[in-house]
């Protein structure tokens, strides 16, 4: 395979990512190989700022994603440190994770949808995406109009 068609092979598999991502990641990754232990002080955000040459707020954000993860808590006035106990997960954990969340709303929404689906029946009233127009209903009640309810013909 020569140069040209490897570099265009890799760079169709590039991804965009934010600066906010990227500093969390090289953070995750030190952490992870254990440049950053736990009990460490991360480098302020005005350092990581500077390092990165990203905004202050960027970096805060970084490191607020780290927080979310519970893989570094801050002490006020003191700093942001690795947690005791790490578990840094990897990229493909990370996928996994979100793939398992995904197929598990899935069920639910197919859940919800069925069980809308059923109530709506019940009601007498339209699927969504139907109108009135397209049912053909009967009445059922007494002479009298009493008790009288809409009834889908054919459900």
């Amino acid at each position: 395979m020569d140069v040209t068609s490897t570099y265009a092979t890799e760079a169709a598999h590039v991804t965009y990512e934010s600066d906010r991502d990227r500093i969390a990641r090289l953070l995750r990754d030190d952490i992870r190989v254990g440049t950053l232990a736990p009990g460490a002080q991360l480098p302020s955000a005005a350092k990581l700022a500077t390092t990165h040459g990203v905004s202050q707020r960027t970096a805060q954000d970084a490191i607020g994603a780290l927080k979310d993860e519970g893989i570094v808590y801050g002490r006020r006035g003191r700093g942001v440190f690795v947690g005791a106990t790490v578990d840094v997960p990897t990229v493909e954990d990370r996928v996994t994770q979100l793939e398992e969340t995904t197929s598990s709303l899935d069920d639910r929404t197919g859940l919800i949808e069925a069980t809308l689906l059923e109530v709506l029946s019940h009601l007498g009233l339209p699927r969504p995406g139907e109108t009135p127009s397209d049912r053909t209903t009967t009445r059922e009640g007494d002479a009298e109009g009493h008790g009288h309810r809409d009834r889908a013909v054919g459900t």
